[in-house]
């Protein structure tokens, strides 16, 4: 796949396989070939599936050879809807339609699985019930802010952090977030101090309560930095070399 710039990547068992859709479907047979022989192991269709930004999976010519597993109708073309996609380690690449739609599916399932907490907590430990919303909870949409441009991200993350500002005032019996805007700007700005505070992280004596909507241009920000130097061949602190997974790049740039 190097060769056709394209690349392999596993997690844990799920396997990715990226590149020109023919040298893609290539490499799987030849993929779940040497594994048979090897292991005696199946490739398990069921869990297979293709996606590309154009479409040009069905009719792609290594599909009707004879003996290769992916053949059109196999396994599906992506993730139908709304839109078409796939997901990578939980994150949805797609069209907007698919993005859009399983970011709101993840933010509308973790609030779900919030109010049963909230439910059962609120009367018997408020002081709880703020720290399971400050380190479980409002964590857990944080990789798809580094994974995701902000754009497909905001309107969910205001809904989210909307949700989130309701249940503190649960655990806290306060509401820091609401203030009167006919104020004076000195009274208004006396007013915004607990909700600015609340923001602000320990190091700062704040609340711990980040803006999920408020951090996601830098977390995806901070995404890239990431992943962009494990693109091509590095050498680590200890001077040993590290394999980038897109080592090739450099010859396509």
């Amino acid at each position: 796949l190097q060769d056709r710039g394209g690349m392999a990547v596993f997690d844990m068992d799920d396997g990715y396989l990226a590149g020109p859709a023919d040298a893609v479907f290539q490499t799987a047979t030849d993929l779940a070939t040497r594994v048979l022989s090897r292991t005696g192991v199946t490739l398990n269709l069921r869990k297979c599936l293709a996606w590309s930004p154009t479409p040009n999976l069905v009719a792609n010519e290594i599909r009707s050879r004879p003996g290769t597993p992916f053949t059109a109708g196999t396994i599906p073309d992506g993730t139908a809807g709304p839109g078409l996609g796939v997901l990578v380690s939980g994150v949805p690449v797609g069209d907007t339609h698919f993005i859009d739609y399983h970011v709101q599916s993840k933010v509308t399932s973790v609030l779900s699985q919030t109010q049963t907490i909230v439910s059962s907590l609120h009367d018997v430990s408020p002081q709880n019930l703020y720290a399971l919303l400050v380190y479980c909870v409002n964590t857990r949409v944080q990789h798809l802010s580094q994974c995701l441009h902000p754009a497909r991200t905001k309107s969910a993350f205001e809904h989210f952090d909307h949700a989130i500002t309701q249940h503190i005032v649960t655990a806290t019996g306060s509401n820091p977030f609401q203030f009167d805007s006919t104020s004076f700007p000195h009274d208004l700005l006396a007013q915004m101090l607990p909700a600015f505070r609340m923001r602000l992280p320990r190091r700062l004596s704040g609340g711990m309560m980040r803006s999920s909507r408020d951090i996601a241009p830098w977390a995806y920000l901070g995404g890239i930095l990431l992943a962009v130097p494990s693109f091509t061949d590095r050498v680590s602190s200890d001077g040993s070399a590290i394999k980038g997974i897109l080592r090739h790049l450099p010859r396509h740039l």
